[in-house]
């Protein structure tokens, strides 16, 4: 439900911004205690919203935004979503029954975001779903959509494009001016296949030796002070954004700004450099891909990027040699580029549980998406396709019991790994013996070799003699 507001104000000409009022409305009936709701958020939009709960919840709840993604995380009675969801969402609060809550001056990108609300699980039955008493509440969100081809958080940025077809002719100054650009490449169809490993933009002018340009960018919003993704480029000739993503997805747009140590005439070209087949990243290294069934793990003992089509659902579970880890690798998570810990706009979908799941659903949005992800383990992880119903790896390898929710095997004694597959060898007689006879060797060897070798000295003494 939206509710709209207009407000004018005059500078040289009217200027018409809208307030909008959205109302999202979390209903918990039969869920699982997760409810989620979607809504987006207009490019020219003022750069910040304001949160406030409509109607007080009779429980304790958990808040959530997550961009562009649904957050997905294990809920159960042993899972602490609030430490998940406070490293995992956008934003993030708890709200405790009968505290006012509201939010002020949040920023957020533009795009849509899914916001979920998750309650205490005190009516949750034995089947996992909520019975019993109302939870349902309802959230206010508040923000300011600008004029036409105006953005920034009072609105009064007016904004062109540039082009990656056409070269853009401009006077710049010390006064920023600001430009949008499409993250979509759409010079060459043939380059989806491909990751960019940058997107340049190259300054051609005519000025004095000397002058400088500075470049911001932001994805998805108005850069200024404060407000960009990345360090603040200043050159004489070029200006780069490494590993730009989203770039085989509509949609998606660069907030930039630009000026110039002294007022000059310049013209911008704007292209992208890509990566060899097999490679993604400002470096173009190697990715890897998941050819396996599901439920079939596939194990990696270091960092990995795995790069997969349209949509994915998988978990990750962390190893020290065949032991279960109690908490596994983060996922990071980015379209169409390799996620970097440096970078502002990667998505990081959960960290903290014993099974971290990914599930992601690009079918719709574009064919040619790439969705790439990076998990970092501290010792070692095994990665499984996940669907409605394979949850846990292999079936526990008939040795164990599938704990769905959490996406992990509980393991029978004497059985470990992440799908229980791998024995615990108990110590017995037949380990004893083969150490006793392994001992022996190493001891007539250790005995034998000095005593052949003084006994062959000897020998050629002798002949000497």
């Amino acid at each position: 439900m939206k509710f709209f507001l207009l407000f004018c104000a005059v500078v040289a000409v009217v200027v018409c911004d809208t307030v909008v009022v959205e109302q999202i409305r979390f209903d918990f009936d039969n869920t699982d205690g997760v409810a989620t709701q979607t809504f987006t958020l207009p490019f020219n939009y003022a750069g910040s919203i304001n949160i406030s709960l409509d109607d007080s919840p009779e429980s304790d709840v958990l808040l959530c935004l997550h961009w562009v993604v649904p957050v997905v995380a294990p809920y159960g009675e042993d899972v602490d979503l609030g430490s998940i969801w406070e490293k995992t969402c956008t934003s993030y609060w708890p709200v405790n029954v009968g505290d006012p809550f509201k939010e002020t001056g949040v920023i957020l990108r533009s795009g849509e975001y899914y916001f979920s609300a998750a309650v205490n699980n005190v009516d949750i039955d034995s089947t996992g779903i909520i019975t019993g008493r109302d939870y349902d509440f309802s959230v206010n969100i508040v923000y300011t959509k600008c004029n036409d081809n105006m953005f920034g958080d009072t609105c009064t940025l007016p904004y062109s494009p540039l082009s990656y077809t056409e070269d853009t002719s401009m006077t710049v100054g010390s006064t920023p001016i600001y430009f949008t650009l499409p993250t979509l490449d759409i010079t060459d169809t043939n380059t989806f296949d491909l990751f960019a490993s940058s997107l340049n933009f190259d300054f051609d002018t005519m000025a004095p030796e000397g002058v400088e340009f500075t470049m911001l960018y932001r994805l998805e919003g108005s850069p200024q002070d404060g407000v960009n993704d990345g360090k603040e480029c200043r050159s004489s000739t070029s200006c780069t954004i490494k590993n730009p993503p989203f770039t085989a997805t509509p949609g998606f747009t660069w907030g930039l700004s630009i000026s110039a140590s002294e007022e000059t005439n310049t013209t911008v070209s704007v292209s992208f450099r890509f990566c060899d087949s097999g490679e993604i990243g400002s470096d173009c290294e190697d990715y890897q891909t998941l050819d396996t069934d599901v439920g079939e793990v596939k194990k990696y003992s270091k960092k990995t990027v795995l790069v997969f089509d349209s949509s994915v659902s998988v978990a990750v579970g962390g190893l020290d040699g065949y032991e279960q880890q109690s908490v596994a690798p983060p996922v990071k998570v980015q379209i169409d580029a390799e996620p970097l810990p440096e970078s502002e706009y990667d998505i990081l979908l959960s960290e903290g549980a014993e099974a971290n799941v990914a599930i992601i659903d690009m079918t719709g949005i574009s064919a040619d998406s790439k969705i790439v992800l990076s998990i970092d383990p501290s010792k070692s992880f095994g990665i499984w396709k996940v669907d409605g119903t394979t949850h846990c790896p292999n079936g526990c390898a008939n040795h164990g019991t599938c704990s769905s929710q959490e996406y992990v095997c509980e393991c029978d004694d004497k059985y470990e790994d992440l799908d229980c597959g791998h024995e615990i060898k108990d110590f017995t007689i037949e380990y004893i013996i083969l150490i006793a006879v392994g001992s022996i060797l190493i001891l007539a060897i250790l005995i034998g070799v000095p005593i052949y070798c003084y006994l062959n000295r000897n020998q050629e003494y002798d002949i000497v003699a």
